[in-house]
């Protein structure tokens, strides 16, 4: 093999969505626009799947960076998931109040508006919305302590690792929502 050959990886597409030459520039562009969290469903055409397991392959980032959130969206689009983005807590809830029904919520916490906490606390008091899961990812706050308060899904800190977190999103949106 050459000096200037590769074995490509899963993260060739990611980069150039994302403009990113390598993956620590990737890693970079994902650090620094503070959003890490996305909307996501399967490859397969949500219209073959039951509308049990439609649901299951959406995801909702709650993302208050738009380069972020853009970032974060094509990074999970390529994954196969049907993204669906909310630039804060209150477009959120609207969202969902007014119909969608995601697998899986990845929030940020610190945003203007309604943040992540108040979003997340909104969330648990709403009987329709309570047993969706959610991702809640930070680099601003202690993971033990906010884990407990919160009662997510699963808790990340910044920065993120891109394989563990998209292997992380994988896992929960395959649970179907009666086993969660």
């Amino acid at each position: 093999m050459g000096a200037n050959s590769r074995t490509p990886n899963r993260h060739d597409e990611q980069r150039e969505a994302c403009g990113a030459a390598t993956d620590a520039e990737l890693r970079h562009a994902t650090a620094n626009a503070e959003t890490q969290i996305f909307t996501a469903t399967a490859t397969v055409p949500s219209a073959t799947l039951p509308a049990s397991e439609r649901a299951e392959r959406h995801i909702l980032l709650v993302e208050d960076d738009a380069d972020s959130r853009a970032c974060m969206k094509s990074l999970l689009e390529l994954e196969g998931y049907i993204v669906h983005t909310a630039a804060d807590g209150a477009e959120a809830l609207r969202r969902l109040r007014n119909g969608l029904e995601p697998g899986l919520i990845l929030l940020d916490l610190m945003m203007p508006g309604m943040d992540g906490f108040q979003f997340r606390k909104e969330q648990l008091q709403d009987p329709k919305l309570s047993a969706i899961r959610v991702v809640v990812y930070s680099g601003h706050h202690d993971v033990n302590a906010n884990a407990a308060l919160l009662e997510p899904t699963a808790y990340v800190q910044k920065p993120i690792d891109l394989d563990s977190f998209l292997d992380l999103v994988s896992t929960h949106c395959a649970i179907p929502r009666a086993a969660a």
